[in-house]
């Protein structure tokens, strides 16, 4: 697991996290109402709803929680890309409530 700190998200506006990842064809697992893990380029993060539902998601705290032994960047320019790609597909944006 990793020892990277947790990093919460803002998003205006809402987003439907199933229905965004969905377009974008990125795998995930609903764990819990509130929880999916996401695998994105060969990385398992974590991500926790921490205001509305994965149909109207406000806030978020997104984690890395195992990645390849060889992959491409930092835990933090892999959330990143991720957010991006999001973002991109979305045209939500994803403020950062952790600084």
């Amino acid at each position: 697991m990793s020892d990277a700190p947790t990093t919460v998200y803002q998003l205006m506006p809402p987003v439907d996290l199933p229905a965004a990842l969905d377009r974008q064809e990125i795998d995930y697992l609903t764990v819990q109402a509130d929880r999916l893990f996401v695998i994105f380029r060969k990385a398992i993060i974590n991500i926790e709803i921490r205001e509305g539902t994965l149909e109207t998601t406000r806030r978020i705290m997104i984690d890395v929680l195992d990645t390849a032994p060889r992959s491409a960047g930092t835990e933090d320019q892999l959330i990143d890309k991720f957010l991006e790609q999001l973002e991109t597909a979305t045209g939500t944006e994803w403020r950062d409530l952790s600084s």
